[in-house]
This record gives structure tokens, C-alpha cells and sequence, in this order.
């Protein structure tokens, strides 16, 4: 069997590698580049990619840190045409975040058994997917492939070469396991508007053509003109306002009756807000299940969103016996645990673990305990 050279971007959390295999039967590889990418940079980091490569066309692994993946047995008595919602709703199950449509697929395998139906299917970190796909979407790139790196080794020990081994790419679910973010663009973004030439003109996807009417145009210039205008008279004439009482101040409003008024207290200087406060939506928070009990995770993320906090992974504790949150933040971080604790305390009991090395892929790594 011939190979075309293949593209892999391998990526892992806050690190990306890309290669090429120019055979992965003979197992030899061309050039490799490695880079570091950040949720707001990935698509820089992609562009470099593209650059090196002069090709648009990928096959992306996915490290097992930023993928689930599950196999499940299907009983006999669930209608195929219901095969995937039942799939999705059990995913649900064994996953502590919420799984978008566009974020998972399954493939049927053999059941040893011969009971029911084994299918082996697999999720990307939600925080993770919305930024890829906003990269791949921004860059135009062309995906034929995206797999984890524990299914790529099921073809070969090296993840790389398992990936470029990979042959199901197009089909329907039970024979493709495969996400294929274009193909998503297509369907969920057939109206995003691109560049073209024509007057009042603009194409989209599906090569469709909208003609934008001149009147509307003019007429949403026109009102925000007015907004503008009435605006500015309306500052002008407050300010003009304040001037003028401000040279002729009320006398009645400042005589002051200093043998019965009582003193009025100082009042209180406003908090300021804690200097260097970090911007808590670029912070990495990993949230680590020590209970054992499914979606733990998932409700400690969805406080922690509430609160700014966006860039969040999910993953098992070593052990499932811990009966307080236990907190771990970098130096720099420290003051964010009032927030943390402001945030969960209603909830659960956290306490102050070891601090996390610099070097830490992860700005904060929260244990969750046993609710209180």
C-alpha cells in the first residue's frame, strides 16, 4: 500500500509538535517542529504550522489529557436509529462536562461475547474543542482526521505512526470513528460571511450569494449618526449643567446650624481592588474528582464559570477517599483562593494544599471533596 507524506500536529496541554511521515510502515519520518501554545495562541501556533509545512491539510492527535474516551456494550434491545442519543446519554454518565454534538463520535468493534453491541467512543475536553475548532474555522485548515493518542496506539505503540495508519475517515458512525471539524463548519456555519468581490456583495459558505439592501444600510448609518449626535447634545448640556451650579452654589444648602446639627461620621475610604489580581479567565484550573462520584466535577466547573474562571479540565483523583477540597495555586496565584473559597464554601470544606511549582502546566489544581 502507498502513503502519501502525512502531516500529524500532535497536541498536548500548553505544548504542540508537528511532523510529517513519509512512511509509517518503514516508520520514517521527515521534519518535526515543536511549539508552545496557549488557549488565546493556538491559532498563531496553527499558522506557524502551516507556514513550516506550506500545506493545509492535517491529521491531529489528541493527548489523552485533553480527550475521554469509553467503550461501551449497546444491549440488543436499543433501536439502531436510537443508537447514538443512547450512546450520548451514557457518555453523559462517565463524563463531568457537558458534550456538544459536534465534539464526540463512536465506532461499533467486535463483542467477544456476541451479547449486544460493543462500541469504543471518544469526547474532547469541551474548553479544549471550542478553542481548536475556533482555530481550525479562523485558518481555513483542512482536518481529515482527529483521534486521541490512546486509540492512534491501538494500531501501533508509537502514536504518530498508528495516526497515519488510520484508514476510517469518511462514513457513517458505526464504521468511522472520527471528528472532522470541517465538516462541522459546513453544516453549523454554512452562513459565515467571507470576502468576495461585486458591489454589496458578500459569499458565504455554501456559495450562496446575499445581496445587502442599500436602504437598510444607510438607514442603520443614518440612526447611529442620530444616536451619536442626540448623545454628545445631551453630555454637552449635563455638563453645562453642573458648571453652572457648581458658580452658583444654593446658600440655603450650605448653611450648617453648628450649635444642634450632629456631627456626620467619616466615611469609609471604597475597598480598592487587590493590586496585580489576576485576570481569572486566563487561569488553567484542573479539577481533580476525589469522591468517585460522577459529575462532581462538572458542578464545581460550572460554579467556577460563574465566577470567570474559563479554561477548565476535569480528570480522576489518585484516590476517591477525600473528604475535604484540597486547594493547590501557584506562588503568584495565592490571592485567588478567597475566591475559590468565596465561591465553593456554601458547598464543600476547602483547605490549603502544597503549593504548585512554576513549571506546573496548571495554574490551579483543586481535589474535590465530599460535599459537606
Amino acid at each position: 500500500m502507498l502513503f502519501s507524506n502525512r502531516k500529524i500536529i500532535a497536541i498536548y496541554r500548553g505544548k504542540l509538535i508537528a511532523t510529517e511521515v513519509y512512511d509509517p510502515v518503514t516508520k520514517k519520518f521527515g521534519r518535526t517542529y515543536e511549539f508552545g501554545w496557549q488557549p488565546e495562541t493556538l491559532d498563531l501556533t496553527l499558522a506557524e504550522v502551516i507556514k513550516k509545512f506550506q500545506t493545509n491539510e492535517y491529521r491531529i492527535l489528541v493527548s489523552d489529557e485533553l480527550s475521554y474516551v469509553v467503550r461501551l456494550t449497546i444491549p440488543s434491545t436499543v433501536p439502531k436509529a436510537q443508537i447514538r442519543a443512547y450512546i450520548l446519554d451514557k457518555l453523559q454518565e462517565k463524563i463531568p462536562e457537558q458534550v456538544d454534538d459536534n465534539e464526540w463520535d463512536y465506532k461499533e468493534i467486535r463483542n467477544l461475547a456476541g451479547e449486544g453491541l460493543d462500541i469504543i467512543a471518544f469526547a474532547l475536553v469541551k474548553t479544549f474543542a471550542a478553542v481548536l475548532f475556533r482555530a481550525i474555522n479562523k485558518l481555513g485548515i483542512n482536518i481529515v482526521a482527529i483521534e486521541p493518542e490512546t486509540i492512534a496506539k491501538t494500531r501501533d505503540a508509537n502514536a504518530y505512526i498508528g495516526l497515519s495508519l488510520k484508514t476510517d475517515l469518511r462514513g457513517p458512525d458505526p464504521e468511522v470513528l472520527n471528528i472532522t471539524p470541517n465538516q462541522v463548519t459546513d453544516e453549523v456555519e454554512s452562513k459565515k460571511v467571507v470576502e468576495a468581490a461585486g458591489e454589496n456583495t458578500v459569499k458565504v459558505a455554501d456559495n450562496n450569494y446575499i445581496r445587502l439592501n442599500r436602504r437598510i444600510v444607510f438607514l442603520i448609518i443614518a440612526v447611529m449618526l442620530v444616536g451619536l449626535f442626540a448623545g454628545g447634545f445631551f453630555y454637552l448640556r449635563s455638563r453645562s449643567t453642573n458648571v453652572t451650579q457648581k458658580e452658583n452654589p444654593n446658600p440655603t444648602s450650605t448653611v450648617q446650624n453648628s450649635a444642634s446639627e450632629t456631627p456626620s461620621s467619616t466615611p469609609s475610604p471604597t475597598p480598592s481592588p487587590t493590586p496585580n489580581s489576576p485576570e481569572l479567565s486566563v487561569l488553567r484550573v484542573q479539577l481533580q474528582n476525589g469522591t468517585g462520584i460522577a459529575g462532581e466535577a462538572g458542578n464545581v466547573q460550572k460554579i467556577l464559570e460563574s465566577e470567570g474562571f474559563k479554561i477548565i479540565s476535569s480528570t480522576n483523583a489518585d484516590t476517591f477517599d477525600h473528604d475535604e477540597s484540597e486547594v493547590s495555586l501557584k506562588p503568584q496565584y495565592d490571592m485567588v483562593y478567597d475566591t475559590l473559597d468565596r465561591a465553593l464554601n456554601s458547598e464543600y470544606t476547602l483547605i490549603k494544599s502544597d503549593t504548585l511549582p512554576d513549571d506546573s502546566q496548571n495554574d490551579i489544581v483543586i481535589i474535590i471533596g465530599k460535599k459537606k
